[in-house]
């Protein structure tokens, strides 16, 4: 459980920060094509996980999720790179 909540933790704040790049700076995105594609893909992950857990008010209940901690792994890697 504990790793899942630094999971996202970490990648919740990642996630913020690029958000603000690749939404809200669009001369940003036309510059940086592939990554902000690839940042597309993530984003959508990420607010999907976040709306999850609105549905799942028990913490216990949403760290067991199925997949969970693989796709926070994925894009806690995706965000550092």
């Amino acid at each position: 459980m504990s790793e899942v909540i630094d999971l996202l933790k970490y990648s919740q704040v990642k996630w913020s920060f690029l958000e603000k790049m690749f939404v809200q700076a669009p001369e940003v995105k036309k510059e940086l094509g592939v990554k902000a594609e690839e940042f597309v893909k993530h984003d959508e992950m990420m607010k999907k996980i976040l709306k999850n857990g609105l549905k799942t008010p028990n913490l216990r209940e949403f760290c067991k999720e199925k997949g969970l901690i693989n796709t926070l792994t994925e894009l806690k890697h995706a965000f550092d790179d």
